[in-house]
């Protein structure tokens, strides 16, 4: 294997807080490998035994990030915050909750329009 070069490394282990949002991909290809499962057959007893093979696979890829530190150290950031790593989260799921719940009431409304619709054209 060839020498890494150590200013390469640093480089990476500085900008590496900003990469802890693709932890997220994790989480999102657990719940898509079950639905997929579900989508695929149908059939609940293969979706609950496809959800624990789901989980382990979760739980190998969460190592991911301690290989790293194990391999290039940890990167302290004295000026942030206790809860400065929460900032980015909760603002990108307040901002899912909101718009969520506006596609979800739009959804609703429009259901409630075709409803009204069809009962006029019944009677």
């Amino acid at each position: 294997m060839a020498d890494l070069d150590p200013r390469l490394i640093r480089m990476l282990a500085r900008h590496f807080a900003y990469l802890q949002g693709l932890r997220l991909i994790v989480v999102a290809a657990f719940l898509q490998s079950v639905a997929q499962v579900w989508l695929a057959t149908h059939s609940e007893l293969w979706t609950m035994a496809g959800g624990p093979a789901a989980f382990l696979l979760y739980v190998a890829l969460l190592n991911v990030p301690h290989l790293y530190y194990a391999r290039f150290g940890r990167v302290a950031y004295p000026e942030a915050g206790d809860l400065a790593w929460m900032a980015p989260r909760m603002w990108a799921f307040s901002s899912a909750l909101v718009l969520t719940g506006l596609l979800d009431h739009r959804l609703f409304v429009g259901a409630m329009r075709q409803t009204r619709v069809a009962a006029r054209e019944a009677s």
